[in-house]
């Protein structure tokens, strides 16, 4: 689907999210009913945030292992094992952890935004 109105396209840019950014490319246009662009970008993150916060959902339990990450890394340093000297997390590992969380931060916020505007999403977040 093709997005047109120009703050959803910078919102969107701003967010930075490959995996929104492939579901709204790949949506089909028939399936819109009549949804202005805001309403359909509040839908996506909505339901972005949402599988975050849903019981049995990876995304949460990868939330949950990488925010452990960089609580035990304190935000990037690398933590050495005190018996075996070597590094508890590779340096990718801490980065992917870094990444994961600040899409999801991104999201909750730009979905806050929305939400301040009147915008909201279907899906229920806790």
């Amino acid at each position: 689907m093709k997005i047109t109105d120009k703050n959803v396209l910078q919102m969107q840019k701003k967010l930075g999210s490959s995996y929104l950014d492939d579901i709204i490319a790949d949506y089909p246009d028939d399936e819109r009913y009549g949804r202005t662009d805001l309403e359909f970008f509040a839908e996506e993150v909505s339901y972005f945030v949402y599988c975050h916060h849903e019981d049995g959902h990876d995304w949460k339990d990868e939330l949950a292992e990488y925010r452990e990450i960089i609580r035990r890394t304190r935000g990037g340093f690398m933590p050495i094992n005190p018996y075996t000297f070597k590094p508890l997390y590779s340096q990718s590992d801490i980065m992917i952890a870094k990444e994961f969380v600040s899409e999801y931060t991104r999201a909750r916020n730009c979905l806050k935004k929305l939400q301040a505007q009147g915008v909201y999403g279907s899906w229920y977040i806790v």
